[in-house]
């Protein structure tokens, strides 16, 4: 982290600062003293100053105003932006008086702009007409049109934009959307959907949207030895598995998770497995991945983020939808859809609102559930209550006659309805997020939400979208990656301290700037590619602090992200069904472990005390494992 521009929203105000000591990443500088609370930092790692593929991701980091709490979200290609300005980050303090547009404008001279700081402009950005379809575009809205509204302005400028989406403005899950242009038109679209940062980046720094403008070609990467095959076999699930026949992270998990995917709210948790597997035969297996695969993996409808990537791991149905695991799993299967229009029209129509797909997603099934189960009354919502196709109570939907097309359908309605009236202030219950709406509908709906929960206040996050305790953790940063999400059975404080050295890893790849889906073939490599990447040993062992390597730094700095978290235990029902249902499931599987049978015994006397003792288990190996890394770094090892 050489160039750090510094932009004061208040007043538009920028410094170009060279920090005193080396800093080896975004999630270092964010973390430095005071900064997390109040500042935004966009930065880029180390890595992409070598010729690694995946590894000009955007890295955001600051205080999610969802999670309560430090966040790391990234985004693909969008740093390099950055290094086309010259600058290695930009750090956003105080507030604007009213909305403003930020520009980051390429500096004076020099390729890549590194002979003169970025100029910055701030002007005032009216939502309402941003946010409105632009005449002659797409004709969606919100993201979408600020994008287009951008882009055509440009005049054919090399021009990179984020911005938020009306989901900023009053939620806490707002995102942040992001493109490249060619001659006025969208030609690439990627996102930082958890968290919440676009809610921090318009909330907190009263900016809307960014865009930066005359970006130069970036300083060309140093030369290192990678061979392309490992690359290609690394991230051949993301292009295209032969033994799946299918590709992408979408066909690649529907076909593996088979009986074990969430649906409707993770309602499946509870259920039989022959049932499980009835309805991943006919619902899934038979409609929604086959779709996917006739739609996008035959015709090989694959594209990259905008790096030089083999993994071509953006999978782009007609009509330029992107499909991955994560939100056509929360909007799909887990929302009661499993049609691939259907799941379309909502997921599409979230991301235009500018919503965190997963964490909309966990809230809408909730909500969909309450109002078949009568907790909610659909039409205060502004749902049509004939359009809730959930297997709510006695007499609702049943799952085994549920049809694909017509009943996802009608949820996808319901679901667009929920989203606009979230957005639009029109479902204030809803609009601070699952674990506040959980409180204020009283124990009955509190009982059916899952999501986990941090600090005294309202933070949480729906979990991403398998059916692992991983997934609902008590570790610092959640509903990303940073656990171990193996379905492979592990006592809970084995997990635990393997959920610590997961999130060093992970934590890793993200303060470096590397896409994960790259992480087989590099994580074993990262000390080599760092110094490749700075010129050297001595440079990489200056920017580690002292730290013995790669893993000892990102551990040590996991238990410094621990130091100001504040996992709280499982507060609901649905959620220790999960952790009940997953001991149960590891257990029919197999093989027979005299600890798991234990487990299995202890949640069906009394699954409430089970539970309570699996997360005391699982927390403990927690600490012991993070009081090692720190304990580590303390010692110099």
């Amino acid at each position: 982290m050489r160039r750090v521009l510094h932009v004061d929203c208040a007043d538009g105000s920028s410094r170009l600062q060279v920090p005193e000591v080396p800093v080896l990443g975004p999630v270092d500088y964010a973390l430095r003293a005071g900064a997390p609370r109040d500042e935004l930092v966009l930065g880029v790692g180390p890595l992409g100053q070598a010729a690694v593929p995946g590894a000009n991701r955007l890295v955001l980091c600051g205080w999610s105003p969802a999670w309560e709490g430090f966040f790391v979200s990234t985004m693909g290609s969008a740093g390099l932006a950055l290094r086309g300005l010259g600058i290695d980050a930009l750090a956003l303090s105080g507030r604007a008086p009213r909305p403003a547009l930020l520009t980051v404008h390429g500096g004076g001279g020099g390729r890549g702009g590194r002979e003169g700081a970025p100029r910055v402009s701030l002007e005032p950005f009216d939502l309402d007409v941003a946010f409105a379809p632009l005449r002659g575009g797409s004709g969606r809205p919100g993201t979408y049109a600020v994008l287009e509204r951008l882009h055509r302005g440009a005049g054919g400028e090399p021009l990179r934009v984020l911005t938020t989406g009306p989901a900023a403005r009053l939620t806490r899950s707002g995102a942040l959307a992001s493109a490249v242009g060619r001659d006025g038109e969208i030609v690439l679209e990627t996102w930082a959907g958890r968290g919440g940062m676009g809610s921090l980046l318009l909330q907190r720094h009263g900016v809307a949207a960014i865009a930066f403008r005359g970006v130069a070609d970036p300083p060309a990467p140093r030369a290192v030895a990678i061979d392309p095959a490992d690359v290609r076999a690394a991230t051949r699930k993301y292009r295209y598995a032969p033994d799946l026949r299918t590709g992408g992270t979408l066909g690649a998990n529907l076909t593996r998770l088979g009986p074990l995917l969430l649906s409707f709210n993770a309602r499946s948790v509870g259920w039989p497995l022959a049932l499980r597997e009835r309805l991943h035969e006919r619902l899934v297996a038979g409609h929604y991945l086959r779709q996917y695969n006739d739609e996008i993996v035959v015709p090989r409808r694959f594209r990259d983020c905008g790096e030089t990537c083999p993994a071509v791991c953006k999978k782009v149905g007609e009509g330029g939808y992107k499909k991955d695991f994560q939100p056509y799993a929360a909007l799909g299967p887990n929302a009661g859809i499993f049609d691939q229009r259907a799941a379309e029209a909502l997921a599409d129509h979230a991301d235009a609102l500018g919503f965190d797909s997963v964490d909309v997603g966990g809230l809408v099934a909730w909500t969909l559930e309450l109002c078949a189960a009568g907790l909610a009354d659909a039409r205060a919502l502004g749902v049509d209550p004939a359009d809730v196709r959930f297997p709510g109570a006695d007499g609702a939907v049943d799952p085994d006659a549920f049809d694909p097309a017509h009943d996802s359908a009608h949820n996808a309605r319901a679901g667009r309805a929920l989203v606009d009236a979230i957005a639009a202030g029109r479902a204030p219950v809803l609009a601070a997020g699952l674990r506040a709406a959980a409180r204020a509908l009283g124990p009955d709906a509190a009982a059916r939400a899952a999501y986990v929960a941090h600090g005294d206040g309202d933070g949480g996050l729906s979990p991403a979208q398998y059916w692992v305790p991983g997934m609902v953790a008590p570790m610092p940063v959640m509903g990303k990656y940073y656990v171990d999400y193996s379905f492979e059975w592990k006592p809970p404080d084995e997990l635990g301290r393997s959920c610590v050295r997961r999130m060093g890893a992970e934590l890793a790849l993200d303060n470096l700037g590397l896409c994960r889906f790259q992480r087989e073939w590099a994580e074993d490599r990262l000390d080599e590619l760092l110094a490749a990447a700075l010129g050297g040993e001595a440079a990489a062992h200056a920017a580690l602090g002292g730290a013995a390597d790669v893993e000892a730094h990102h551990l040590a700095l996991t238990a410094r992200i621990d130091r100001g978290a504040r996992p709280r235990p499982w507060e609901t029902a649905r959620v220790r069904a999960l952790v009940a249902g997953y001991v149960q499931e590891a257990a029919r599987e197999g093989p027979r472990e005299p600890a798991l049978d234990a487990w299995a015994e202890r949640f069906s006397r009394d699954a409430g005390a089970a539970a309570d003792a699996y997360w005391r288990d699982l927390r403990r190996g927690i600490e012991e494992e993070l009081a090692a890394a720190a304990g580590s770094a303390s010692d110099g090892r």
